[in-house]
């Protein structure tokens, strides 16, 4: 989550990361991957796709395969609207870190930095207490 949440809304962030990312994700009823495909596919069909790039490069870090991305969009054409799925495809399309990084939930104390390459730039991932946000270089 990225740390703009935790400074506006710090119950917000400490919820996201506690409750839903440690504690629902890790529920033992869904394979992370079916989780990452409800969860695109729920984001598309409600027309969320302000939060569709973390959850495509966790449905991929999961297993979802680009192909498949592809087919949840097509599928959800007809079954969310044109419309919804045509905003998604600019977003799914997106050149995307080449390796997904996750951040352990409780860090404590200093903030961790990762070097990943997206398309044909390199970025700085910053990872806190609250979350993570990108730094471009």
């Amino acid at each position: 989550m990225q740390a703009s949440v935790g400074v506006v809304a710090p119950p917000l962030a400490d919820l996201t990361n506690r409750v839903l990312f440690n504690d629902l994700w890790r529920r033992p009823g869904l394979a992370p991957r079916d989780r990452s495909l409800v969860t695109v596919a729920a984001l598309i069909a409600t027309g969320q796709t302000e939060q569709m790039p973390f959850h495509v490069n966790r449905a991929l870090h999961a297993g979802l395969t680009e192909a498949q991305l592809s087919e949840v969009v097509t599928h959800l054409g007809f079954y969310a609207g044109w419309p919804r799925a045509m905003s998604a495809v600019p977003v799914v399309q997106k050149p995307r870190p080449s390796s997904y990084v996750t951040c352990p939930v409780e860090m404590g104390g200093a903030p961790l930095y990762a070097l990943v390459r997206v398309g044909k730039r390199w970025v700085w991932l910053r990872f806190g207490r609250l979350g993570w946000e990108r730094h471009d270089r």
